[in-house]
């Protein structure tokens, strides 16, 4: 019946196994008469234990005065110690093993805390010694390294250790077993099974040379790297030039790319963790297998690794060993596992465990940690398990004789049907080829000519640097072997122009634009060195001009690479849907640092102006991020409909905008990934101009990563070209869809901030401000932007705010938009963070601000923050009666974003301390306040 364990049969027992004190327990307690047999079993192995004992006894005797010559490890000195150690033995060298009645006395080397070797002996009591084995403890037949001795014994801790020597004959190691205890622990049958399984290693024969070939290997190229880039980590760049895997390239001819990225790694730490693991457990997993073997399994599992994280995400390069050593794992892992290896589970549980735990903590690590490419972690790992399976064969000199052909021919089938069925996942759907890849694809002839002509000119400036060339040489030079590429290339590439296929044009226009500007380049260039200085601007205006040429093409490349993404799965629909499922889970929204911006308190009214617009921001994120894009789509325009919906009469779509920003710029999440999103965006919502939008966006927020927040000349000349490269490709973003957002404010706002990001004329920003206030004249950002464009600190100056204040809020009829004028000088001193003092110098009037303030309160008389600013305003211009009028009011309409460190309600309060303490229901008097 279920639930009930059946009696023990009578004779069933193995009384061999116990000790002799559990047996004389036993006899007291075993019943006889219910189990007759086991009673008589246990009688006749007690008698057969003493007879045991009274034969040893003078074989005993003999060897107790006779200290038996041992070696505890196969050397001496240095090289015996670092073998003692590796097996975790007391002793090492020659020596000497003594059976004294109370004790085994054991005398060999050891070294001291100086490092100098030194004779000791080590003693230990007789009923410590349990588990003594001859060799591996097999039967005589089937004993290995007969003539070792082994045994384990119990510390004063409660601990045990292991003693193991080696005997002069298989006869002294015999007579030495026998005179020891024969008592077994309960680890017995376990240690016996790890010292057979050792043997029949040792056996076996193999050494971990593929083991030590790749670590050598991967070492070896990494100090190569190192030498050359002398950079770590090495970029995208760098990579693939040293044979990283790109799925590109490595689809489209360069196949060696997933063997070479086997070598390579991006930093010190990488390296290192990667072939401190191989050493781990290759070494032995080499072994198991054998070398033959073990290497097609590291070099398949390497590849097929590759080629997963290609199936992943094509739009990565990925570079490393781990895909390969996650393979080995998974291979070490199935052999301690399959029963086919005559391997027992708990042989290699030391290492199979520890293993595991690596293989899951990287595995799962990988899945919550951005630039780890947990794909080919996962691809070598299932690929290590399934051609282990096909492989794994006994571990006898049997089994290794004869080469495992069927196992090899069904390894190698499996390994071609995953790489054709990768292949087809990649490049199943037809020709996957961006326009840009296949117009490069088709004019290597442009690609190769380029790159010697590069060559040459740094050669030719090398040689001028050096003073080896005048400069009517350099001139002639210049004239001679780079000027006839450049008009060769600007002619050939602008006749291809009209007939080439549509997804090419653009960048094929963007190709023929750069030779004729390269062109023009090398020509003054040449005029230059002729004496003719007139030309340097001409050269450097070209040389800028054709950075920004670069700049653009990039930008086609990467969106274009991004929109044949489907090819991925890491874009499929479940995975997207799955990884949104997750990011719910754990969103938390992204803000800018508190010194660049003021996050409302919790205390201040939640659908106020602030509060309401840091919340879109918030919503805009979590759409973004869980890619609902047509919800989010739909929201911005709705809002760009009403653009002053909120109580302090901004705008939800400002909300949105700028919580978009915050995410791209200060949020963890990817650019390439930011911009893939768009681009599924702009799949749902093909008729919408936000899409793009936020792209420019994108590569704005991107652009102010490389620069910093700081003064230009604190930025260093590289990060100030990537600045000026990514905020080329904004640009070009909103140039693209200007017809399309022609009466978006969005599109203008963005044109003003990229225009300041480079440099343009005041006049032409202006003219940008102008257009997108015909559209909204209520969307306050555009003017926060134009204030911020004549800041003394860019393109302005005071005079400049002043002129720009009074002119936008005349209205029509000439009178002043008292309302507008509070509104923009309120603006301006946020901008300068109430650096400046608008009411003692040419800036502001505080009467005609304070009239605008009254006409603000009674358009928007809930807005707690056109309240607050009122009396911080009042206060700055020491207008104790209307401080004084508004103060009162604000015990329950606080609104913390409306004051600042410099100008806040306890420093007003401080200003006024009579009406502070009337507002707190309090009299003042000299010397302090009086309770009412």
């Amino acid at each position: 019946m279920p639930g009930q364990v059946d009696p023990p049969r009578d004779g069933s027992i193995d009384f061999s196994r116990y000790s002799s004190e559990q047996l004389h327990e036993l006899r007291m307690t075993l019943n006889q008469n219910a189990f007759p047999l086991n009673y008589a079993n246990l009688l006749a192995e007690l008698d057969r234990r003493t007879a045991e004992a009274n034969s040893a006894e003078p074989r005993q005797a003999s060897l107790e005065a006779v200290a038996v010559p041992v070696r505890f490890t196969p050397h001496g000195g240095l090289r015996g110690w670092l073998e003692a150690k590796s097996r975790r033995l007391e002793l090492y060298g020659e020596g000497f093993a003594e059976i004294r009645p109370q004790e085994l006395a054991l005398g060999g080397w050891q070294r001291n805390w100086l490092g100098i070797g030194e004779r000791t002996e080590a003693f230990i009591p007789i009923h410590d010694i349990s588990d003594v084995i001859q060799g591996d403890g097999g039967s005589m037949e089937q004993r290995r390294e007969g003539n070792w001795v082994r045994l384990r014994y119990e510390t004063a801790l409660g601990r045990y250790r292991f003693v193991e020597f080696q005997a002069g004959s298989i006869d002294q190691a015999s007579e030495l077993v026998g005179a020891l205890p024969k008592a077994r622990s309960d680890g017995y049958e376990r240690w016996t099974a790890v010292r057979e399984f050792d043997a029949r290693l040792r056996e076996v024969g193999s050494r971990p040379l593929v083991t030590y070939f790749v670590v050598f290997a991967n070492v070896a190229v990494f100090a190569a790297m190192a030498l050359a880039i002398r950079h770590f980590p090495v970029s995208v760049t760098q990579a693939i030039s040293w044979g990283a895997n790109f799925a590109p390239l490595t689809l489209h001819g360069q196949w060696w790319r997933l063997l070479s990225a086997l070598f390579l790694h991006g930093s010190l730490p990488h390296v290192l963790f990667n072939m401190w693991a191989l050493w781990n457990v290759g070494r032995l997993t080499e072994r198991l297998y054998g070398n033959g073997v073990y290497a097609f399994l590291y070099f398949a599992c390497g590849i097929l690794a590759g080629l997963t994280s290609i199936v992943w995400d094509p739009g990565r390069a990925t570079l490393g060993a781990s895909g390969a050593v996650f393979g080995i794992f998974a291979a070490f892992i199935l052999f301690a596992l399959h029963p086919r290896s005559r391997v027992a589970v708990r042989v290699p549980a030391t290492l199979w465990i520890s293993t595991a735990v690596f293989a899951l903590y990287n595995l799962v690590g990988g899945f919550f940690t951005t630039g780890i490419d947990n794909a080919a972690h996962v691809g070598g790992f299932i690929s290590g398990l399934m051609l282990g399976a096909c492989l794994v064969r006994p571990v006898t000199a049997e089994a290794r004789s004869r080469f495992p052909r069927m196992k090899a021919l069904a390894a190698t089938g499996l390994t071609a049907i995953i790489v054709t069925a990768a292949i087809w996942q990649v490049r199943g759907f037809g020709d996957q080829l961006t326009g840009p890849e296949r117009y490069l694809r088709a004019h290597t002839w442009y690609i190769n000519d380029e790159v010697e002509s590069l060559r040459k000119w740094q050669e030719i400036a090398v040689q001028a640097g050096l003073g080896q060339l005048s400069g009517v040489g350099l001139a002639e030079r210049f004239e001679r072997e780079i000027v006839p590429f450049w008009e060769t290339a600007s002619a050939r590439l602008k006749q291809e122009e009209p007939a080439l296929p549509i997804d090419q044009r653009e960048y094929g226009s963007l190709a023929a634009d750069y030779s004729r500007l390269r062109l023009d380049w090398a020509r003054a260039v040449v005029d230059l060195g002729q004496g003719n200085e007139g030309r340097l601007n001409d050269a450097k205006k070209y040389q800028q001009d054709s950075e920004l040429l670069v700049a653009q093409s990039e930008r086609l490349i990467l969106l274009a690479n991004l929109s044949h993404r489907p090819r991925s799965l890491v874009n499929s629909p479940w995975m997207s849907a799955a990884r949104n499922w997750f990011a719910a889970r754990r969103w938390k929204c992204v803000e800018a640092p508190a010194w660049m911006s003021t996050v409302p308190d919790p205390g201040d009214a939640p659908l106020d102006g602030p509060a309401a617009r840091r919340a879109a921001g918030c919503r805009a994120q979590r759409l973004f991020m869980f890619g609902d894009y047509l919800t989010l789509d739909h929201w911005m325009e709705q809002s760009e409909g009403s653009i002053d919906d909120l109580p302090d009469g901004g705008s939800t779509l400002d909300g949105i905008v700028g919580g978009l920003s915050h995410l791209f710029e200060y949020g963890s999440v990817d650019v390439a990934q930011a911009l893939g999103r768009t681009v599924e965006w702009h799949r749902l919502a093909a008729n919408s101009a936000y899409p793009e939008l936020i792209q420019s966006l994108i590569f704005e927020s991107w652009a102010w990563m490389a620069r910093g927040h700081g003064y230009v000349k604190a930025v260093s000349p590289q990060n100030l070209a990537i600045f000026t490269a990514r905020a080329e490709m904004a640009a070009m973003g909103l140039r693209v869809v200007v017809e399309r957002a022609s009466t978006n404010p969005l599109w203008y706002q963005l044109s003003l901030d990229v225009g300041l990001d480079q440099s343009k004329a005041v006049d032409e920003l202006r003219s940008t401000f102008n257009r997108g206030i015909v559209e909204k004249p209520d969307y306050w950002p555009l003017y926060r932007r134009m204030l911020r464009i004549l800041m003394p600190r860019w393109l302005g100056s005071e005079q400049d705010i002043h002129r720009f204040i009074n002119e936008a809020s005349r209205r029509p009829n000439g009178e002043t938009n008292f309302a507008k004028y509070a509104r923009l000088y309120w603006s301006y001193s946020a901008l300068e963070r109430d650096d400046v003092s608008l009411f003692s110098g040419s800036l502001a009037a505080w009467s005609t601000m304070k009239a605008g303030f009254l006409e603000l309160r009674r358009q928007y008389p809930k807005s707690d923050s056109i309240l607050n600013a009122y009396a911080k305003f009042a206060c700055t211009a020491n207008d104790g009666s209307s401080y004084g009028e508004v103060r009162s009011k604000l015990r329950n309409h606080f609104s913390s974003t409306s004051w600042s460190d410099k100008v806040s309600l306890k420093i007003c309060d401080e200003r006024f301390p009579a009406i502070a303490a009337a507002a707190r229901g309090h009299t003042f008097e000299p010397g302090g306040f009086r309770p009412p």
